[in-house]
């Protein structure tokens, strides 16, 4: 199996605990606090403004920044073997040959197979679009991405 895919697989699956995890927690907050007011108007209001989104919670942005560096230290493996081999053998542009595979993708298999770099953003954001939708609606409404930059151009 394709690492990225390998690492995707894992990814959608510790975002979704994670996410499960922090809506439970905000419905036994919801619960605890349900008697304190008058209505569910009033209850779901007070929700809004006292807890952020679950997007910024606190497990679900480890768990983002964890995969999103996990891709970028991925695609610095690749492009390492990549580097040795045009070394040796002189082999072909390692960004053309990811071009033309995304281009003939026709299915997850196929977008997989063969890839050697994937845009950090689109692994953690667009690829959860397909089979992942409703965490894909949750870390769309990031209102930043929670990913730095250190002194050596490197994702922290």
């Amino acid at each position: 199996m394709n690492p990225y895919r390998e690492l995707f697989e894992a990814y959608a699956a510790e975002l979704g605990q994670a996410v499960a995890d922090e809506e439970g927690r905000r419905e036994r907050i919801r619960e605890r606090n349900r008697a304190e007011f008058t209505s569910e108007e009033e209850l779901e209001k007070w929700m809004a403004e006292a807890w952020q989104p679950v997007a910024v919670a606190g497990r679900v942005i480890a768990v983002f920044r964890k995969y999103w560096i996990a891709c970028d230290k991925l695609n610095a493996q690749f492009e390492a073997m990549d580097i040795e081999e045009e070394l040796e053998e002189g082999s072909e542009d390692a960004a053309m040959v990811q071009e033309e595979a995304q281009l003939t993708a026709r299915d997850e298999d196929e977008f997989f197979n063969g890839m050697t770099h994937a845009n950090p953003k689109d692994f953690t954001v667009d690829w959860l679009a397909e089979e992942h939708d409703g965490l894909y609606r949750i870390v769309s409404k990031l209102p930043y991405f929670p990913i730095g930059i250190d002194e050596h151009g490197q994702y922290c």
